[in-house]
């Protein structure tokens, strides 16, 4: 070694950790045994840039609702100018430590610092515009013990995206406070499963971030939790959205507070192609955010089956399975065997971290070759049925693998839309490669007549068109009917698919 440096390490006192039962168990016994049981359970690390009022309401909170729980506080002022360090100094915790970074130059830098320095078996990471509530941390840690596969847990929020949003209902703090008090009762029913987590928190155990690392630092801002959500995903881990959580997340986004429009649009533009390039063509939108909540929310009154098995038929990369398996643990059905038959092999690696089934990748033509006489209680697909070349035959697939009193869902992307009046109309030019098979409702309903399924239901999924196109139709209408006519025909224009629950 250079010098003749010599570096020793005491491990006198350690104990080599213990084989584990499986791949999970060894791995958290490797990160216990790293803290040989003498460090906090959580080491709370709060990073604070400038904002000093934000960052006192954040602070005076974690004291005050972080309780029966061994932690560690670590502030991080990430180059301030404000008198945040200064603060921090003066904030009174029996077990604190200070990291001050002399100039900021990204919120990453001190995350590859503050790292080594903490000790606890998890790690919380609060930015200075959160304001946590009662049971807050209890809750999540109760979500993380309850399952050694689940990797990555969120609680629910103000001003968040990703269907992870409770409502501001509140008019001041303490209100807030006071629903959080009501609404944090601990409640696994309320546990979703996710493909992807927005971050308003991070909370983390040891050897997630050992296995899978930190964030990567090339998406600085933008899209680098959905890249971090992915990676915690393929290392065999569950995402959880704690629905009986919730915190303050004290930022109005939607009206880009401290950010500037421009920048802020061309980060994300920059932050999606980034992941399109590291997972060669997954989109970080597109293919995860497919919830089909409509779609999915017809099974809302339908009594469910115990011990159901589920297959998802061209779900991208298996949000509408995890849809399906979230509604089911709403009402108390917690054991599902989830299957994906994908015909695109882009999705084949992710399905299978959501599945605890078969995972297939072949031409839908062979579909039923994989599974009679095995059928399915519940079958999703994901793509509107007439982009396939042979739709009705897709149908007969789908009917054949459906258990006899079990539920079908598909889309039927409407042909007689807007784009196809204005194509009619000579005011607008089909670019479309992938413009649907010319299937109608009707027929769509006389098919499945002719094939006697037991019932169905039928929902339009709408989508709301401009001012300036729904004055043009209305005045291209106004001489052929009424007023409730003319309503019906633009309904109809504007509907984007068709939404069947078939019940075999």
């Amino acid at each position: 070694m250079e010098n003749n440096d010599i570096v020793i390490f005491d491990t006198e006192n350690m104990i080599p950790p213990k084989v584990g039962n499986d791949l999970y168990a060894s791995r958290i016994n490797y990160a216990n045994n790293l803290t040989n049981g003498s460090g906090p359970l959580v080491s709370i690390v709060v990073q604070g840039y400038n904002r000093v009022d934000k960052t006192k309401v954040c602070v005076e909170a974690i004291l005050k609702y972080t309780t029966n729980i061994d932690y560690e506080l670590i502030l991080v002022d990430n180059g301030s100018t404000d008198g945040t360090f200064d603060y921090f100094r003066s904030v009174e915790c029996k077990n604190k430590k200070i990291i001050k970074i002399t100039k900021n130059i990204g919120a990453f830098y001190p995350l590859t610092k503050y790292m080594k320095l903490y000790s606890g078996k998890y790690i919380a990471g609060i930015s200075n515009d959160i304001i946590v509530t009662k049971n807050w941390l209890d809750n999540i840690l109760k979500c993380y013990e309850a399952d050694n596969r689940i990797g990555y847990v969120m609680p629910m929020s103000t001003n968040v995206t990703n269907l992870q949003e409770v409502p501001n209902e509140f008019s001041n703090l303490d209100e807030m406070q006071s629903f959080a008090e009501k609404f944090n009762k601990h409640n696994p029913d309320k546990w979703e499963q996710r493909m992807r987590l927005v971050a308003v928190i991070s909370v983390f155990k040891r050897e997630i971030l050992d296995i899978v690392g930190t964030y990567d630092f090339g998406f600085f801002h933008d899209f680098s939790e959905d890249d971090h959500c992915l990676r915690i995903r393929r290392a065999g881990y569950k995402l959880v959205l704690c629905g009986d959580t919730f915190i303050h997340h004290n930022h109005d986004f939607r009206n880009l507070e401290d950010k500037d429009e421009e920048q802020f649009n061309k980060s994300l533009e920059i932050g999606r192609q980034n992941f399109k390039d590291k997972y060669l063509g997954l989109d970080a939108w597109d293919d995860v955010n497919n919830f089909e909540l409509n779609l999915i929310g017809m099974l809302k009154n339908k009594t469910p089956f115990e011990n159901p098995k589920i297959l998802g038929i061209d779900v991208r990369m298996g949000s509408p399975i995890l849809e399906i398996k979230n509604k089911l643990r709403k009402k108390r059905i917690t054991e599902c065997i989830c299957n994906a038959f994908t015909t695109q092999a882009k999705y084949f690696t992710d399905l299978q971290t959501v599945c605890d089934g078969n995972v297939v990748c072949d031409r839908i033509d062979y579909m039923m070759e994989y599974y009679l006489p095995e059928t399915f209680d519940y079958c999703i697909l994901g793509e509107s049925i007439n982009t396939y070349p042979t739709p009705l035959k897709v149908l007969q697939k789908l009917l054949a693998i459906t258990k006899s009193g079990g539920y079908l869902l598909v889309k039927l992307r409407n042909t007689n839309d807007i784009r196809k009046a204005l194509l009619t109309m000579g005011l607008f030019n089909n670019t479309d490669p992938s413009m649907p098979n010319d299937i109608s409702r009707d027929d769509f309903v006389n098919f499945l007549n002719m094939l006697s399924v037991h019932s169905f239901e039928i929902l339009q999924e709408c989508s709301v068109l401009e001012p300036d196109v729904d004055e043009f139709i209305k005045n291209s209408l106004k001489n052929i009917g009424n007023e409730n006519e003319i309503e019906t025909i633009l309904t109809n224009l504007s509907t984007n698919e068709y939404l069947f629950c078939v019940k075999k």
